[in-house]
């Protein structure tokens, strides 16, 4: 069950619940990619600032699921210039995605800007990423991330090369691939206990 700080809970007691999203991308090394917001204007949190762009279009509602999916968080940014080309082709698979929800003071209408006043949305990676183009009138370009589900991926199968350098390597005593590669003359092996 989670635990609500006493802001938040005074917070849900109230109606109605004023929010905003925050979104980070995050490279492996720690280094911020993206960090926008969803609220009117500019705002930092655990001395991270968000910049208000006013480019997400939508983010997928968290999801708790009985059985074990494959099912993806999605979220959607507006590019119409194209500015996540780069981004797409260079860093963005498998970089670190979180998304936070942030509430207004039920009385102030100010942001609360503690981290621990925020619930997390969502966290993982990116899994996957596409532009979504439409070519009415007007056109509209829309970035969609696709992140992993909360499982990750539970169907991905990592490869291991068989060749006796890579099994020694591994394990010294291990003789199971030492004849992996024979060439095409005939090979006698001695199987079982000599």
């Amino acid at each position: 069950m989670m635990k609500l700080s006493p802001t938040l809970q005074t917070v849900f007691n109230t109606v109605p619940i004023n929010f905003f999203h925050v979104l980070k991308i995050t490279n492996d090394a720690g280094t911020v990619l993206k960090a926008i917001t969803t609220a009117p204007h500019a705002v930092t949190i655990d001395s991270q600032a968000y910049t208000t762009e006013g480019t997400i279009l939508s983010l997928d509602a968290p999801k708790t699921s009985a059985t074990v999916d494959r099912e993806q968080y999605k979220i959607q940014i507006a590019d119409p210039s194209f500015a996540y080309g780069s981004l797409f082709q260079s860093v963005l698979i498998g970089a670190k995605v979180e998304v936070r929800m942030c509430f207004l003071d039920p009385t102030t209408r100010v942001p609360i800007l503690t981290i621990a006043d925020t619930l997390l949305a969502y966290s993982g990676r990116i899994d996957g990423v596409s532009f979504i183009i439409k070519t009415s009138s007007q056109g509209e370009v829309v970035a969609q991330l696709m992140c992993s589900s909360p499982m990750a991926n539970l169907d991905h199968k990592k490869a291991i090369f068989v060749s006796r350098d890579y099994i020694r390597g591994r394990n010294p005593d291990d003789a199971s691939c030492d004849f992996v590669y024979g060439g095409s003359g005939a090979i006698a092996l001695k199987w079982g206990k000599s």
